[in-house]
């Protein structure tokens, strides 16, 4: 009977400690607020367009940053695309005070619409690179 609740409890830990390796990444994303981590978040998701493997990969990570950007009151944010940026602000642009951060940020979103817009993957992968760039500019 010993023997048999050892082996469980052990199974039990390797169970909790194997599964945590499994931890879903945007929770990580959640702890990241307001207009800084609004612009860190948008700033992985242009990398993981880059990184995506097809024009579909790449078209999904730039809507994320574009709902990132705008938020959900946004003229181009996408309820059905995921909004990774949901518990992190408004949107970064409604966010801003500053107005030149704000226009900046507008303008990062048209480079994000141009490679959302484009049938061209090479097209899109660069106004990924683009809105990676100046999004890093802005941290």
């Amino acid at each position: 009977m010993i023997t048999k609740i050892r082996f469980m409890t052990i199974c039990g830990i390797f169970v909790v400690l194997s599964t945590a390796g499994f931890a879903d990444v945007s929770s990580v994303q959640d702890l990241r607020t307001g207009l800084a981590g609004e612009i860190s978040i948008a700033t992985d998701h242009a990398g993981y367009a880059l990184a995506s493997r097809n024009l579909d990969g790449v078209r999904m990570h730039l809507h994320h940053v574009m709902n990132c950007l705008e938020g959900p009151n946004g003229t181009d944010f996408d309820r059905v695309v995921e909004n990774p940026c949901s518990r992190a602000g408004s949107g970064a642009i409604i966010d801003a005070k500053d107005a030149s951060v704000r226009a900046k940020l507008q303008s990062i979103d048209a480079t994000a619409k141009t490679g959302l817009s484009t049938a061209d993957e090479t097209a899109a992968r660069k106004a990924a690179s683009d809105v990676q760039a100046a999004l890093r500019m802005l941290k």
